[in-house]
């Protein structure tokens, strides 16, 4: 028994090893991107503008792989959104440019349209029991539709100024500095109410010199982020808006019940209805989440773009589920985080930015994103698989 005991317990440090060689993995590749456009391509990519618009441009992914790490985390997937990006977005295009309706109103009404499609989808997969991959394929295809007739096969711009600043306006410099001080005050209080609390709850603590590393260089990437940003024109309002979001979602998955329930019923969706989680209510809430922030990007999306066209949208829910496999959330479920998902998305930006630059066709750009999804699933599933052997 002490020998088969010893074992498991040798098995779950190996596990975590490996977790925590993954992350590591995940960072080094980032690394190396930057690093290999920085050389390849030159001044043209590390310059203030050509930064600058790439976190622009990764906001959207960005956000979609906030709500499709809840998803992924309970064993579901969501293959809908980028309808609803499309459909949100095209249907508040039509509103300000066909029929001058306000823009609040219109925005608000695509939220109530994004709200409505995450209901029917969590009906679906939570209360009639539809696999996620049917139900939201299903969906996806007639939300599609929808978004067609709407728009009736038409570009629709251009999208007036009054609301236009929302994906293409930044925040003035003063504000970009008082925000990222907020922040790295905000880095400091937490590590330390984070300390305090251990400690209160006799847990074992982390060296303090690691606590204080951390802290430094959390505030130098801060810095780094802000200088950045500030050295073009100021921080890009969609940049914000993915931002706050970001915060919104770290805290809801690593401080709250709720979050931690996402995680049980993912890692043992039995063993979670038996300590009494509501599991229909959480898959329920999780799709309904998740379909908002569709609503929100397709918002983000339109008004960058300026327009709505036929074609926007597609495949952009295969690239948040990549930018989440890439960040270590894994598909069997209960495993992964905001924070990886994101640099998952920050990988693909940079991809995506990188071959732009190099004149890279977008056909060939398609397959090279292919293969890295291939590869990053491949990781995910042979780190799974050593965790059961």
């Amino acid at each position: 028994m002490y020998l088969k005991k010893q074992v498991e317990n040798n098995k779950t440090k190996m596990f975590d090893g490996l977790i925590d060689f993954k992350k590591s993995i995940i960072l080094l590749i980032l690394l190396a991107i930057f690093i290999l456009f920085s050389i390849i391509v030159g001044i043209s990519f590390i310059s203030f503008r050509n930064l600058s618009n790439m976190f622009r441009a990764m906001t959207i992914t960005g956000v979609l792989s906030l709500g499709m790490t809840l998803v992924l985390i309970t064993g579901g997937i969501d293959l809908q959104v980028g309808s609803v990006i499309a459909c949100c977005g095209g249907f508040m295009a039509v509103c300000v440019v066909k029929h001058d309706i306000n823009c609040i109103l219109a925005i608000s009404m695509s939220l109530l349209i994004g709200l409505g499609i995450g209901i029917w989808t969590g009906f679906l997969v939570a209360i009639l029991r539809v696999p996620p991959f049917i139900a939201t394929l299903g969906n996806s295809i007639a939300i599609n539709g929808l978004y067609l007739t709407i728009i009736k096969g038409e570009t629709i711009s251009p999208i007036p100024d009054s609301i236009k600043w929302i994906g293409q306006g930044y925040l003035s410099k003063t504000m970009s500095m008082v925000i990222g001080a907020m922040l790295i005050f905000y880095v400091i209080i937490n590590i330390y109410a984070t300390r305090k609390q251990r400690a209160r709850s006799s847990l074992k603590l982390e060296p303090t010199i690691y606590s204080i590393t951390k802290a430094v260089l959390i505030i130098l990437v801060i810095i780094s982020f802000w200088w950045i940003m500030n050295s073009y024109q100021g921080i890009p309002i969609p940049v914000l808006i993915f931002l706050t979001l970001l915060f919104v979602f770290s805290f809801i998955t690593n401080h709250t019940r709720f979050g931690r329930r996402l995680y049980a019923l993912g890692g043992n969706a039995e063993a979670a209805k038996l300590s009494g989680i509501n599991i229909k209510r959480h898959i329920f809430l999780v799709y309904i989440i998740n379909s908002l922030l569709a609503a929100i990007a397709g918002i983000m999306l339109t008004t960058r773009l300026a327009a709505a066209a036929p074609a926007t949208g597609k495949g952009i829910e295969l690239e948040a589920i990549a930018a989440c496999v890439l960040g270590g959330v894994s598909l069997a479920g209960g495993r992964g985080t905001i924070l990886g998902a994101v640099t998952g998305a920050l990988i693909i930006a940079m991809l995506s930015n990188g071959m732009t630059l190099l004149n890279i066709s977008t056909y060939t750009q398609e397959i090279i994103k292919g293969i890295v999804l291939i590869l990053a699933v491949w990781f995910d599933v042979s780190v799974t698989n050593r965790k059961h052997t």
